[in-house]
């Protein structure tokens, strides 16, 4: 099987949950007529090409949050709409901004790799949201995980095309169910010349933690929509704020 991929980052999301396109296409049947003349702030979501979704359904104004400065390498041709670009890390941001919607795509809440990050990071996106906002948060549980693509020994997966060339895929993964741990290793090989190679630690949630951690920050599930594409899933939690935690 080969892939075609835009960014390196591409292979990390496509291992995370589904291909930027199906999850593309998840996330404008979620938000079509929702956002339109909106502010929007998406969070750590690693992918610029996102921005001519949010063009494509009215978005007045976009913010990208993310600390990887590679993530806006290539980001300046997918603009089309009024442009924030905050390169830091958003546990940390200080900021008195307010957005009408938020958006954490791409099951990303995975790479915040402890159940306290995970809980931070929802704390915050409730504290930027307006009134009347909505956080959509894009995550499959733990419950849902097709984990038998895994592999524990080192070895090939699939071929990949980046930036119109072919190379392929090898890697490994180390699952720690007691703990909801997954740790892989990627290394992209053209013919025998290792040309990419990461290690990302993630952690997986459970249907009951994100209830909680949502209840327990002043927010309320409005409704959990799912898709299936094949034999996988996406799911996003709407999300509306209940009530205020104090400053």
């Amino acid at each position: 099987m080969t892939k075609i991929m835009t960014s390196y980052n591409d292979i990390l999301y496509d291992f995370l949950g589904l291909p930027t396109e199906k999850l593309n296409r998840h996330m404008r049947n979620v938000m079509e007529n929702n956002i339109d003349n909106c502010r929007i702030l998406e969070i750590a979501s690693g992918k610029p090409q996102i921005a001519s979704v949010y063009s494509a359904l009215g978005a007045k104004h976009l913010s990208f949050i993310d600390n990887d400065p590679q993530c806006f390498t290539d980001i300046a041709s997918e603009f089309t709409i009024e442009t924030d670009i905050f390169i830091q890390d958003i546990l940390g941001w200080d900021t008195l901004r307010q957005y009408d919607a938020i958006h954490i795509g791409d099951n990303s809440i995975s790479i915040f790799n402890s159940f306290e990050a995970q809980h931070l990071l929802i704390k915050k996106a409730l504290s930027l949201l307006r009134k009347d906002g909505v956080l959509y948060l894009n995550v499959v549980p733990v419950e849902y995980k097709k984990v038998n693509r895994f592999s524990k020994q080192f070895g090939y997966i699939e071929n990949y095309y980046v930036y119109n060339e072919e190379y392929k895929l090898y890697g490994k993964a180390d699952i720690d169910f007691f703990f909801q741990k997954l740790v892989l290793y990627f290394a992209l090989y053209k013919d025998t010349d290792l040309v990419y190679e990461s290690e990302i630690d993630t952690r997986f949630m459970t249907t009951q933690e994100i209830l909680d951690i949502v209840i327990a920050n002043g927010g309320a599930i409005k409704a959990i929509n799912k898709q299936a594409f094949g034999d996988n899933i996406s799911i996003y939690y709407i999300i509306e704020k209940a009530w205020s935690l104090p400053a």
